[in-house]
């Protein structure tokens, strides 16, 4: 199943009424190829000749998200469920936009690319108070290998207001580490949407503020933040 959708948020075809969510959705649907062509642009480690091929929010499937086995279904990689269990429990991040990189040709697998999307600054930190209850020491064990993986000091508090943030990190790693597959993390920030207008300079501040109380250097491995405008509607 998809993720469950706020119906206060959406019409009845899961169409966003404003914000983050509805941006990613126009750039998905209305304009993937420049969309993609963007990403692809901030992907240094990415194959030359590489495209993608986006498989939510599709329209067609009422701009539906992921989370858990989905999104791995959604991938491709339904028989990879049972590592991702072991590796982080039940209701783990619903992603906003999930693509199959492949060949210029559409035939060669090269990886994945995990899209987390904001558009305005405050939606940029939230905290696992009820998602780590009951889960607490898997949880930590999955944030601790990231860490050591990143060369962040494992005292560094990742299960308060950074814990979105850490939790998509999380995801690469498993990606990278776990099941050994390439894997990109693309945190898209939209510039001036109309209904909470963040511009270029504020979007660099708040980025490095979040690196800095995360312990993380600023440049990532297989990690890109994207600043892009809203979509024209």
């Amino acid at each position: 199943m998809p993720c469950k959708q706020n119906r206060l948020r959406v019409d009845g075809n899961g169409r966003a009424f404003a914000g983050s969510q509805r941006q990613i959705q126009s750039w998905v649907n209305l304009n993937p190829g420049s969309f993609s062509s963007a990403i692809l642009g901030q992907l240094n480690s990415a194959p030359s000749g590489a495209s993608l091929q986006w498989v939510s929010p599709l329209e067609s499937n009422h701009y539906d998200e992921y989370n858990d086995g989905d999104f791995l279904r959604a991938l491709g990689l339904g028989s990879r469920i049972r590592e991702l269990t072991a590796f982080w429990p039940h209701n783990g991040p619903c992603w906003d936009a999930l693509a199959v990189m492949t060949d210029g040709d559409d035939t060669r697998f090269h990886g994945v690319v995990i899209v987390e999307a904001k558009s305005h600054p405050r939606e940029m930190r939230s905290s696992c108070c009820k998602a780590i209850e009951g889960n607490r020491k898997r949880i930590e064990s999955a944030l601790s290998a990231t860490k050591s993986w990143l060369g962040v000091l494992d005292g560094v508090g990742w299960t308060g207001d950074l814990y979105q943030y850490a939790n998509r990190l999380a995801h690469l790693f498993l990606f990278r580490n776990v099941l050994g597959l390439d894997a990109w993390l693309v945190n898209v920030y939209f510039l001036n949407d109309p209904h909470s207008p963040t511009g270029h300079d504020r979007w660099i501040e708040e980025i490095e503020l979040l690196k800095r109380a995360a312990g993380i250097p600023s440049s990532i491995p297989c990690v890109s933040d994207l600043l892009i405008e809203a979509h024209p509607e």
